[in-house]
């Protein structure tokens, strides 16, 4: 019995490869060149609406760990919603890094190992207004 040469291989650099694995590789860094654009590109996002923050530990988590400076909302990139609860990206403009900016606490967790914010706790049994750092938009 001999070989299967069936498949078609090319070189790449030093190595022979399958025409198809060549294909993945060429698509995988045109996708991360493309990934990286759109990081370097400045967007817009939008976070309308109102949302029940505790104000203290927002502004706890307002605060760049590497320069020590201040935070503003005003550099939110992206925002993940959690019921009630939000985690925003925050770009601190000074180092650049960015800091995942809470709007409540996490004290527990569910069946599934993911945190369960306090608000979306509290919200379940009805016992939202017993928290006096909640602030609450009401139409």
């Amino acid at each position: 019995m001999g070989l299967d040469h069936s498949h078609k291989q090319t070189r790449q650099g030093a190595k022979f490869v399958t025409a198809k694995k060549k294909k993945w590789r060429e698509n995988l860094l045109a996708s991360v060149k493309k990934r990286r654009r759109a990081e370097k590109e400045p967007s817009k996002v939008t976070t309308v609406g109102r949302r029940i923050v505790e104000v203290e530990t927002l502004a706890e988590n307002l605060w760049c760990h590497r320069c020590d400076l201040r935070l503003s909302l005003k550099n939110i990139s992206s925002e993940m919603r959690y019921g009630l609860a939000s985690i925003f990206m925050v770009k601190c403009l000074s180092c650049n890094a960015y800091y995942s900016v809470k709007t409540g606490k996490s004290s527990s967790k569910t069946s599934k190992n993911r945190p369960l914010s306090d608000v979306n706790l509290g919200a379940s049994f009805g016992e939202c207004c017993v928290y006096s750092t909640w602030i609450f938009f009401v139409d």
